[in-house]
């Protein structure tokens, strides 16, 4: 048996036994073995994408405008895309029909449910859980007290910037900020070095704990 679609629960497939039990084969005008095939006909709308054309004046490098040696102004025609509307004909049973309006309606409420779900989830700011389950009210003020204002993942040098910088994690939350350590700029190479082999360093601590408060009292 093959694996059933999110949306098809007991209670939605007993729903569609009902309305095929209620419509029969009838046609889309209700009609029981209905001998019109234009009343099985149903145009379906779906978004397509088309070529749609853009007229351009030819211009120069410094935006003045390219003529012909008749000084008349010369045009480019580009193609841009924009999506619309067509209409896909199908032969559908009513049944069919009111089957397909269910389905979409259930799968925009799960999106829906899911969302909320979601969003649930993310005001929580990644609240880790005891092994015993969800925190009290006492152990969840006990453990964010306890948490260091960050967390120090690296410290190294920008393959961008060539500059040394550290990376952060806020505690409780999947944030991280890239710090620009200029204290590091002016001393010795090996100095450097074996700051950011061993990260923890007064300098380097000093410019994150500015950097960290300073973003949190302005984001």
């Amino acid at each position: 048996m093959g694996k059933q679609p999110k949306w098809a629960t007991h209670d939605r497939q007993q729903c569609l036994i009902r309305i095929w039990t209620e419509t029969g084969d009838a046609c889309l005008l209700g009609h029981p073995l209905c001998d019109n095939p234009e009343h099985y006909l149903y145009f379906e709308p779906k978004g397509v994408t088309v070529s749609v054309p853009v007229t351009l004046p030819c211009q120069s490098t410094s935006g003045n405008p390219i003529r012909d040696e008749n000084g008349n102004q010369l045009y480019i025609t580009l193609y841009g895309s924009k999506t619309v509307t067509a209409y896909e004909p199908k032969f559908l049973r009513l049944h069919e029909r009111r089957w397909q309006s269910a389905i979409k309606a259930w799968q925009a409420e799960d999106r829906l449910d899911w969302q909320n779900e979601r969003q649930r989830l993310h005001a929580t700011n990644d609240r880790r859980v005891s092994s015993g389950g969800q925190f009290n009210g006492v152990g969840r003020d006990i453990y964010f007290d306890r948490q260091p204002a960050y967390y120090l993942l690296a410290v190294g040098v920008s393959g961008v910037t060539l500059k040394p910088f550290a990376r952060v994690r806020l505690p409780s939350s999947y944030m991280a900020l890239d710090v620009d350590l200029p204290t590091l700029r002016g001393v010795s190479k090996n100095a450097r070095r074996k700051a950011i082999r061993y990260g923890q360093t007064k300098r380097i601590q000093t410019e994150v704990d500015k950097a960290v408060k300073h973003y949190l009292a302005n984001r």
